[in-house]
């Protein structure tokens, strides 16, 4: 390859690499706007720490835990109890038990059930909890740091 091609190539990779660090950057902004927004729906005071978060499922046997996760990260370890039903789900299964009767164990929230959602990060459950206050769900908490934050403060697990 003479020198003027290899000037080509490597400015061609430049532009592409140049693009693509745009275009990470668009989309970090807008996930950071939607997680914002959600943050706005579901207050700040309902995104809660690992340990604030157990604290009120040992104190209240009827808190309702839903682990947003996907099956094989479910599967690796949750919270005891918890209810399995991944984001792209909720709005259809958080009240039926139709198809996947093993999603929500049967168990159906009322409009005024205490709900924690979790998932790996906090991402996820955040826009999850955001979805269900929309519904009308009025007692949405959500968990800060996820199922990553609950380990990390050396929390019970169940597998």
């Amino acid at each position: 390859m003479n020198k003027k091609m290899k000037l080509v190539v490597c400015m061609c990779i430049m532009v592409l690499t140049a693009v693509f660090c745009l275009f990470d950057g668009v989309q970090a902004e807008e996930l950071r706007d939607y997680l914002n927004e959600a943050k706005s729906v579901v207050g700040a005071e309902n995104i809660i720490l690992p340990k604030t978060a157990q604290d009120m499922i040992t104190a209240d046997p009827g808190v309702m835990v839903i682990d947003v996760r996907e099956p094989n990260e479910y599967a690796k370890g949750h919270i005891k109890d918890s209810l399995f039903i991944p984001r792209g789900l909720i709005e259809f299964k958080i009240k039926k038990n139709d198809i996947y009767p093993d999603i929500n164990k049967g168990r159906m929230p009322t409009l005024d059930t205490p709900i924690i959602t979790i998932c790996k990060m906090g991402g996820r459950a955040l826009l999850v909890a955001k979805v269900l206050k929309q519904m009308g769900y009025k007692n949405v908490k959500t968990i800060k740091g996820g199922y990553k934050g609950w380990r990390a403060a050396r929390l019970p697990l169940a597998q």
